[in-house]
């Protein structure tokens, strides 16, 4: 066997031991080598030709390390690393503990679903359900510094206000509302229930109040007979609403 054959069926081996320690999902190419000491210059063009060449070959799909982990799984390791280090973390500190830890996910894993304020409020809905009053109390705090989720491109170059319209679930009924703040907005309705909270999603826009109208009508049909905007929506409704990003 030449040394090119002991070195693919180490690295295979790796690779498929470290996927088995992190649920399935496979290291990324900066990780597999930061944990194993093997450098791609050891297989890089030699082996094979990039990364998703040798996590084919390890019977692994292209981007699964990412699009694999279910939300809750990565705020529970969000919540194990706020409670190692004392604090919220930070984009550098998620990027570091994924670079060194091969039971934490990379950083692309949050970056694909949430900025940093929107995985801190995330954060804090999933504390509340899951009773983690350590991990909630961080999570508000690094909101309190960040009083908004909206991002720069929230503002238009004439420095024109905009929102968002929200989808929130609380229990098994759906309100669909229009607000400036999403973290103002949901610690108010918080505190106005002993129920947990979940914000399904939101919908960046330059007219909340025009789509937030739009909404209600289209889901009309499904209004319930109590007070405020609340709906009884099916699973194919909330999909629908998940669809929109941005409305401008």
């Amino acid at each position: 066997m030449s040394e090119n054959d002991l070195i693919k069926n180490e690295i295979l081996n790796q690779i498929r031991k470290l996927a088995d320690e992190a649920n399935g999902i496979p290291p990324g190419q900066k990780k597999f080598a930061t944990v194993t000491g093997i450098k791609d210059h050891l297989w890089k063009a030699k082996i094979w030709l990039n990364w998703t060449d040798a996590l084919a070959e390890a019977g692994f799909g292209p981007r699964k390390w990412v699009t694999g982990y279910e939300d809750e799984f990565l705020l529970g390791k969000l919540a194990e690393l706020a409670n190692k280090i004392g604090h919220f973390p930070s984009q550098g500190e998620i990027k570091f503990e994924g670079s060194k830890n091969p039971h934490f996910p990379g950083f692309g894993a949050f970056r694909t679903r949430w900025s940093m304020s929107e995985l801190a409020t995330a954060a804090a809905e999933y504390a509340v359900q899951a009773k983690n009053e350590t991990l909630q109390s961080h999570a508000e705090e690094y909101l309190e510094k960040k009083p908004t989720v909206i991002s720069p491109e929230t503002e238009t170059a004439k420095g024109e206000a905009k929102g968002h319209v929200y989808l929130q679930q609380i229990g098994d009924k759906y309100r669909i509302g229009q607000t400036n703040s999403v973290v103002g907005r949901y610690r108010q309705v918080q505190m106005e229930t002993p129920t947990p909270v979940r914000y399904v999603h939101t919908i960046l826009t330059d007219d909340p109040k025009g789509v937030e109208a739009y909404w209600h009508k289209r889901f009309e049909a499904c209004k319930l007979p109590i007070n405020g905007d609340w709906f009884a929506l099916k699973a194919s409704d909330v999909a629908a609403f998940k669809k929109w990003k941005k409305i401008w």
